[in-house]
């Protein structure tokens, strides 16, 4: 069905159809774009050099195969690229924007053989911006996504014109980990609706919005051949990535040279105060803001106050690509 909806799209595109709106078929929630607006949301798979076929929700022109500038955005752990969308909205009539989901989650393949690894998740990062031929990038990255973005901006340096780091550092608590962890691994169980998730999500996420977790719900999950719904996430990755020495990081955040906002829920029980100002003392050109009544999951917890401090950030470092 998806081979089929492409081939639609590819026939309506090339007739320039004015009004076509182009949606991946695995969401359920879309924002209008305005007729006059180039950008339109659409799926693409980029296959990896072992066969992995992983997906991407792109904003741009649908005939642009190759973007020369981006904002990338990725995703935490067990989550994808559709915890994006509201951010996306306030950026994507400015610049091409691409939220990608890592291999074992979304609508991206599984691995294989079931390995999951930061190091993997960066090598794949960085064959996608190769592949799709971006020479000028933001990146934006929550969590593990933030692990992805500091280890991929050593490679990507001559690349990168800005770099938000969401929620994350090299000295993370091990409580706020383990609570991320257990909670995925407590999602994978079977639901009978996509709601019956969203109850879940509401009693794990209680500063989220019913309305943002309903489409949380929607687009984390699948339905199987036994009618019931299931994670897209790979259940694998609960014996997956392994914790790495902070050490790594803490040198490679030394050598970051390009405008940098490192973002904070003031509840969070990841990132503490005093990792993020020596973060801050530690990039050499480093703001640092914090979102109230937000936890980890801070652009889901509050999408507008999350919104108000990292869209300014792009915008600005946008026109300057």
């Amino acid at each position: 069905m998806q081979y089929l909806a492409m081939l639609s799209l590819k026939a309506m595109t090339s007739l320039g159809h004015p009004s076509l709106h182009i949606v991946s078929l695995s969401s359920s929630f879309e924002r209008e774009v305005p007729m006059f607006s180039w950008h339109r949301r659409y799926s693409q798979y980029v296959e990896m050099a072992d066969g992995v076929n992983l997906h991407l929700r792109r904003w741009a022109h649908p005939h642009d195969q190759q973007l020369s500038q981006a904002v990338v955005f990725l995703h935490g752990f067990g989550e994808g690229g559709f915890v994006w969308d509201n951010v996306v909205s306030c950026i994507a009539d400015q610049i091409e924007c691409i939220a990608l989901d890592f291999r074992g989650h979304g609508d991206s393949d599984r691995d294989h053989n079931g390995k999951y690894d930061v190091e993997v998740y960066t090598n794949d990062f960085i064959s996608v911006v190769n592949k799709l031929g971006i020479r000028r990038l933001l990146i934006v990255g929550h969590s593990m996504g933030a692990d992805v973005a500091i280890r991929a901006s050593a490679e990507l340096r001559s690349r990168l014109a800005g770099l938000v780091i969401v929620d994350y550092g090299p000295d993370v608590s091990e409580e706020g980990r383990k609570r991320v962890w257990e909670d995925f691994e407590n999602s994978l169980q079977s639901y009978e609706s996509a709601a019956q998730y969203q109850v879940y999500l509401e009693s794990t996420r209680i500063l989220s919005s019913p309305k943002l977790l309903a489409q949380f719900a929607l687009q984390a999950t699948r339905k199987g051949d036994d009618n019931y719904f299931y994670l897209k996430a790979d259940p694998a990755l609960v014996n997956g990535i392994k914790k790495k020495d902070p050490q790594e990081l803490w040198a490679l955040l030394e050598k970051i040279e390009c405008p940098t906002l490192l973002i904070r829920g003031t509840g969070s029980a990841v990132l503490s105060q005093a990792t993020a100002r020596r973060m801050v003392a530690c990039i050499s050109r480093c703001v640092f803001q914090q979102v109230d009544i937000a936890g980890h999951a801070v652009m889901l917890d509050n999408p507008e106050g999350f919104a108000n401090i990292v869209t300014p950030f792009l915008r600005a470092t946008a026109r300057n690509f």
